[in-house]
């Protein structure tokens, strides 16, 4: 089942409404502490059930098509988590792959040897995600699921971001996968905690020796003139298509862009990021949303303009 991904019309990229949070309920990466009481610890990816309360409801009313369509939607997801395991790159051991039985029965014995990626539904993180099934119209529906890294299902996560899709495909989870790699590991790296504007700063360098993704779905017709008047140094209109295959595959040379919502960097909720495919670095962001109108026009048509342009450009050319 492909799912329909109108929130792919995004910028460079991907265009993420995130929201960061940790467990003070702050908008926050980990703190260097976190991330260096994390980075030993067996990371495990937490596989979604089938709920029995919902396949017995099927069952009652001997609907096999709704069965049917939900095992195959939860098969997608989970198939899909598992194929994004290579991106998670923190931790040097390898990903196992619970459901969150199983999860619940290791944490038994403490939870001091884990480190929890999972989706679940909004801030019920002890719950297995749901989906309204409609057979008859081969639809499923619902809420948009939580991603969230964790040292247990209860607490709020360290990391944690609504998605903007019911089944996350692969490059879904990559793109976070990869960023939060990298920011944890920068994190453990440091000597104290850091924030994001000070990782940003110390990549800018790189951003003149990438070429920028640019996803078409991004770009007006109007802004085809702009791009080259205001962004000097190389890029690339590509498909959404082509753009997930490049972040896919780690492509060494390119970087992409995408909006998201880190309020430690700015006053404001919504940022453009310039990702290095390679790695997850942040190279470049662009406060895009500089009064409510702006935000609500960026968010709506997720369409490029000449501020986040000029903006990003900036990293490029200082020293």
């Amino acid at each position: 089942m492909k799912t329909n991904k109108s929130f792919y019309t995004l910028l460079t990229l991907v265009v993420f409404t995130t929201a960061l949070y940790a467990q003070s309920g702050k908008f926050s990466t980990p703190s260097h502490n976190e991330a260096v009481e994390l980075k030993d610890r067996q990371p495990i990816m937490v596989l979604n059930s089938l709920s029995p309360n919902l396949i017995k409801e099927f069952n009652k009313n001997e609907d096999e098509q709704s069965i049917d369509l939900y095992t195959k939607t939860n098969d997608e997801f989970n198939d899909n988590l598992k194929a994004s395991a290579k991106f998670w790159t923190f931790n040097s051991k390898p990903v196992l792959f619970k459901t969150r039985e199983e999860v619940r029965e290791l944490l038994k014995n403490g939870s001091d040897k884990y480190v929890l990626i999972y989706c679940c539904n909004w801030m019920e993180f002890n719950r297995e995600l749901s989906w309204n099934i409609n057979a008859n119209a081969n639809v499923v529906s619902g809420s948009f699921p939580e991603f969230g890294i964790s040292t247990d299902l209860k607490r709020i996560p360290i990391y944690g971001a609504t998605l903007d899709m019911l089944i996350p495909e692969e490059a879904d989870f990559a793109y976070y996968l990869l960023r939060e790699s990298y920011i944890f590991k920068y994190e453990a790296g440091s000597q104290k905690s850091v924030d994001l504007k000070d990782m940003v700063n110390e990549n800018k360098h790189i951003l003149s020796q990438k070429t920028l993704l640019i996803s078409s779905a991004c770009v007006n017709e109007d802004m085809e003139d702009n791009l080259k008047a205001n962004y000097p140094f190389k890029y690339q209109v590509v498909s959404q298509s082509d753009l997930e295959d490049s972040v896919l595959a780690l492509a060494p040379s390119c970087a992409y862009l995408y909006t998201t919502g880190f309020a430690d960097i700015a006053n404001h909720s919504y940022m453009c990021w310039v990702v290095n495919c390679s790695d997850g670095a942040i190279l470049a962001y662009s406060d895009a949303t500089k009064t409510s109108a702006e935000m609500n026009d960026l968010m709506a048509t997720f369409k490029l303009n000449n501020n986040v342009l000029k903006d990003i450009a900036k990293f490029g050319t200082k020293k």
